[in-house]
């Protein structure tokens, strides 16, 4: 079973700023600022307590599958979230 997780260093690499149901990240290692969506703010934020099971978090984010994948993907290339096991 696959699960997702915070990379360890999160709060110290990337700074967050909550608007509504969206986010601004700043990534303080690159420099880059991202404009992050509700599903991927709420993801971030059901991982604030450690690891989750992959199919836990699909269920709870209410999108369809190939949109849950294409987030995780993204959060993932940004180094916001880690995918660990298979």
């Amino acid at each position: 079973m696959s699960v997702l997780a915070r990379v360890p260093a999160f709060d110290r690499l990337f700074l967050v700023r909550v608007l509504d149901d969206e986010a601004v990240v700043f990534d303080q290692t690159s420099g880059d600022t991202h404009l992050l969506s509700a599903p991927a703010v709420s993801l971030l934020q059901r991982l604030d307590d450690g690891a989750r099971g992959r199919a836990e978090l699909e269920a709870g984010s209410k999108l369809p599958p190939g949109e849950f994948e294409s987030l995780v993907e993204r959060l993932a290339q940004l180094g916001m979230i880690e995918v660990c096991g298979s």
